[in-house]
């Protein structure tokens, strides 16, 4: 289920807050490991925040181009698939240089996580044997939360309003 955080309101203020930490930190995390790999890089395989329970990014693999993977030095990254003109690469972790690089990769400062997110929102977590781990997205002065359908929030916090699926495209579209 989707909801809107009122504007103005707490639920609003820190869904918007923890969206603009984690840009920040993001941010900063790729900046390190570019840094640490000695490269630029568009797109890599790995988690993102809204995808564990402790909202961590970590960047498992790196796509480059064939060019590149040329370049790189073989014994610190492992070729893992081949996919039209990119290379899926992976650290290679046992020698020196490799565990470095695989310090910072592991470098992400989590701002918050799902327990954390739940608490601030003053929502409980539904009777179910399954949840859904809380999306966040704040985008065009609105702030969005994506909970399961075992989480009433709109009942627990009258900050949020449930939405549709295409009233939420509707309000993210107009970036």
């Amino acid at each position: 289920m989707i909801y809107k955080a009122k504007e103005g309101s707490k639920a609003y203020e820190y869904i918007k807050s923890i969206c603009e930490a984690e840009d920040k930190e993001f941010k900063a995390y790729i900046k390190r490991v570019e840094e640490a790999i000695g490269f630029e890089f568009k797109q890599f395989g790995g988690y993102t925040p809204d995808c564990t329970l402790i909202r961590i990014f970590k960047i498992e693999s790196i796509l480059v181009d064939k060019e590149t993977w040329e370049r790189l030095d073989k014994k610190l990254w492992k070729k893992e698939e081949v996919s039209h003109d990119y290379v899926r690469i992976v650290l290679v972790r046992r020698t020196k240089q490799g565990k470095t690089i695989g310090a910072v990769l592991s470098s992400y400062n989590a701002v918050t996580n799902y327990r954390k997110i739940l608490e601030q929102l003053g929502l409980k977590e539904g009777n179910s044997s399954r949840f859904t781990l809380p999306q966040l997205r704040s985008t065009n002065g609105h702030c969005f939360i994506r909970l399961g359908d075992n989480i009433r929030a709109d009942k627990e916090n009258p900050d949020l309003e449930e939405i549709t699926m295409s009233e939420y495209e509707r309000l993210i579209k107009k970036e």
